[in-house]
Parts: structure tokens; C-alpha cells; sequence
């Protein structure tokens, strides 16, 4: 079903930009409305190779080609607001989405309420989402709810919680944890709390992202020092003793030295709020980092942070603040596998779904065949089949700029595992034809 009126969608006009020596065009694609129910506050890249967001209690998507916006689910009648989405991370065999739901009116629950995990079953042919099953729910008693999800890349579902005082330190306690959730529901057999979560003693965590090597970050709003965190197994990350390395709380146990927590790995004093992780030559300075959405608060003046990451991926070795102050408040940002950033900017003013690009990117090599060649499905999530004419003979997949990530030999048809690719564009390449196909979940 179609849900926004032509008048809130942009025509492609282009705002010229940089990113460091990157020239780039940042197009506004959807407005909302001025009150805190016409706010988006998720966006992600992922089925039918669109755009979803959450907005109020719908989710949307928002096809890119006919720039037509679609509501996918509404819960009118619920006194619920959708947060977050997150895909299953085999898409095409289990055509699932997960959505949290703040059930007590927005996230402004001063009075109490609580947020809860759905999983349903998207149907590609009514473009819905249907089946609601409720996985789990925790409680909040303020502005902090949590509910980010991010589809892992070892095929599990993250989620953040926020504290608000609860008691962080019971092990059956949801709050103020990072989750890691089977995509049935359940709670895997890796995680050695023998519950959800994977760790705890989080203030307000808005962000979590899994980077190609497996490492699990999350961003973090401190109450006077903000976090980017990397969550190691069941470990404390601090609070309310601890804002970031600080001892915030002096009378829960800062001076004891039984006490212990994982400092982080990068503080500031500009809140956070959605991340992502950014591997492209699209734009080459954002190449390898984290991409965090920045809150305007303290004199940060909203904008997007690029926290490039070690060669390890475990520590930060870098931060760029770009856009500061252009667009005010960044809520969240995603990625498509051509590099394009997409992000909702102006949160809480008049927000703007816009998304940045280089217009000069040239993605890969140019697809040729001296055969007929096939290659299913695409976009794929864990295996591609090739159909050649002739002998395949040897074979290799290479990245975007060229490095060959796989490779082997075929007869004419052959089925090729790519799990271990992370999301992006790719190629398969014979000494006869090459095929260019998208990795998506």
C-alpha cells in the first residue's frame, strides 16, 4: 500500500558536498511531519533491494528506482511505535523481518511501559509483512528503551536494551544488555550467560553493528561521556558505576577492586545514536570504518562520524566528523552493497530521509560473457548457482576494487557457498564471461 503523498517526496535535486577529497551529491528523498510521531527512527537496506524505515507505528519501503514509498505493516490500534528492523540472515529461504516495538506510546515512557521484539513473515506479493509472533519484551521507565537490532554476519540477530536503574546486574535481568538472539526466537547455545544477553552494564546503547571479522560494536550515550564499545562475552561495560571511565556512581562499588569493567574503545562528547559499517571504494575515506550517527547536544551539532577501525577491527584508531552542523541531528544510517549512504537527518525538527553518494564511483568491472553464462539468484544470501554453456573451468570471486576473495574449478554447473562474504556487490569471473551479483544477507 502506497503511504505518502507525492508532496513528501523529493524530486533528485543534488546538494554538492565532500567527504575529505570526495566530491559527493546528497539527495533528499522523504520528509516527515514536525511532531514526534511523524519521526523515523530506523533505516535499513535490505529485501527486494530497497530502503525500509520505521515511522510512528507503520514500516515502510521505499523503492529506490520509482522512488514510491510502501507501508508494509501498521499497528494503528495498539498504542505502539515501531523502532528498529533487522532481516533474517537467510533472506531467501526464510523471508523474515524482526521489528521492536515500543508498546507504551513512543519512547517517552515516563510512567513505564515496555519494548518487544516481533519476528513475521514478509509476502513479497502483497509487499506486507504478516504473522506477528512476539519473541521477547523488556521493560523501560523513560526516554531510554533501546530495541536497535542489526542481522549479524554469523547469523544471529543483536538488539540493545537500555538500564534506566533497573537491577543491571541480575543475569536474568534484559536491561541495559546487548542481546544476541537465535532468528527463531531462542536463545543460542553460544552464549554463555545462558540467557540473551551477551553483555551488560549498558546505560543507553543506540547502535550495534557486527563487522566483517565478527567483532560486535555498539554505540553508546553516556550521562556526561558517550562510548563506542566492543562487546566482548558477558562482559560488564560498566554502568551506573562507570561513565566511561569515569567513576560516575561512588556508591556502587567504583573503589572496590573486585570491581571490574571493559573501558571502551573510543569516548566523546557527542551522543550517538544509529551505526553501520562502511566497506566501499565508493567513497574511499569511509572505506573500513564505522559510521556513527551523532546526536546535536554539547556543541557537537549532529553529522556523521567515520571511526576507522585497526587492522584487527578491535580498536579505533581514528575519528572524522563530517556534515557537523549541516543537517542537524542524524538518527540513523545504513549502507546499499553500490556504496550509497543513507541516513535520517533533522530528527526531531522536520526529519529528512537523504542519501549521500559519489557520482563518479565506478563499482567493479563491467559484466562480459563470450558464452552464454548464468548466475542465480541474485541478489543471494548464502549460495549462487552458475549455468554455463561451456566448461566453467577455473573460476574466482573478486571484490569491488578487484581482490579475488574465492576461487576453484567447475564443470558447466556448479553451486558456490558465499557465506563468508560479508553484504556488497561482487563479481564471478572465468577466463570467458564475468557476472556481477549482490550479496544480501
Amino acid at each position: 500500500m502506497l503511504l505518502f503523498s507525492k508532496e513528501s517526496l523529493f524530486p533528485q535535486s543534488h546538494v554538492i558536498d565532500n567527504i575529505g577529497n570526495t566530491t559527493v551529491y546528497i539527495d533528499s528523498l522523504i520528509g516527515f511531519g514536525p511532531t514526534a510521531d511523524q519521526w523515523p527512527w530506523d533505516v535499513e537496506w535490505g529485501a527486494e533491494n530497497s530502503l525500509w524505515f520505521t515511522v510512528k507505528d507503520k514500516v515502510c519501503r521505499y523503492d529506490t528506482a520509482t522512488h514510491q514509498v510502501y507501508t508494509l505493516l501498521d499497528r494503528p490500534d495498539t498504542n505502539s511505535n515501531s523502532m528498529s528492523i533487522a532481516f533474517h540472515p537467510d533472506f531467501q529461504s526464510h523471508p523474515e523481518v524482526f521489528v521492536t516495538y515500543d508498546l507504551g506510546g513512543y519512547y517517552y515512557s515516563y510512567t513505564g511501559g515496555y519494548m518487544a521484539l516481533f519476528k513475521y513473515t514478509y509476502d513479497s506479493a502483497n509487499d506486507e509483512l504478516l504473522n506477528e509472533t512476539e519473541i521477547l519484551r523488556w521493560h523501560h521507565n523513560g526516554e531510554h528503551a533501546g530495541g536497535r537490532l542489526a542481522t549479524g554476519v554469523d547469523g544471529y540477530i543483536y538488539c540493545t536494551t537500555s538500564e534506566y536503574f533497573f537491577d543491571v546486574d541480575t543475569p536474568g535481568n534484559l536491561n541495559g544488555r546487548i542481546l544476541r538472539i537465535n532468528p527463531d526466537g531462542s536463545v543460542p547455545a553460544i552464549n554463555t550467560s545462558g540467557t540473551y544477553a551477551v553483555s551488560y552494564g549498558h546505560r543507553n546503547p543506540q547502535g550495534i553493528v557486527q563487522v566483517p571479522n565478527g567483532n560486535i560494536f555498539s554505540s553508546e550515550l553516556g550521562q556526561h561521556i558517550d562510548e563506542l564499545n566492543l562487546i566482548r562475552d558477558y562482559q560488564n561495560y560498566g554502568w551506573p558505576a562507570y561513565d566511561g571511565d569515569e567513576c560516575y556512581n561512588t556508591n556502587d562499588s567504583c573503589g572496590s577492586s573486585t570491581f571490574n569493567y571493559t573501558s571502551p574503545v573510543d569516548t566523546a562528547i557527542r551522543p550517538p545514536s544509529g551505526i553501520t559499517w562502511y566497506q566501499s571504494f565508493a567513497i574511499p575515506e569511509l572505506n573500513g570504518c564505522i559510521l556513527q550517527c551523532i546526536l546535536s547536544n554539547g556543541g557537537s551539532q549532529g553529522g556523521l562520524v567515520a571511526s576507522r577501525l585497526n587492522s584487527t577491527m578491535d580498536d579505533v584508531i581514528s575519528d572524522v566528523h563530517y556534515f557537523k552542523g549541516e543537517y542537524k541531528r542524524f538518527r540513523d544510517v545504513t549502507v546499499s552493497p553500490d556504496g550509497k549512504v543513507y541516513v535520517i537527518t533533522n530528527d526531531r525538527e522536520i526529519p529528512v530521509i537523504r542519501v549521500i553518494y559519489n557520482p563518479n564511483a565506478q563499482i567493479g568491472i563491467e559484466e562480459y560473457s563470450g558464452f552464454n553464462l548464468k548466475l542465480y539468484p541474485n541478489p543471494s544470501g548464502h549460495f549462487v548457482n552458475v549455468i554455463s554453456e561451456k566448461l566453467i573451468g577455473k573460476w574466482s570471486i573478486t571484490s569491488m576494487d578487484g581482490k579475488e576473495l574465492m576461487n576453484g574449478y567447475g564443470t558447466e554447473e556448479i553451486k558456490i557457498d558465499i557465506s563468508i562474504l560479508i553484504n556488497g556487490i561482487y563479481f564471478f569471473k572465468t577466463k570467458n564471461g564475468s557476472k556481477k551479483f549482490v550479496k544480501n544477507m
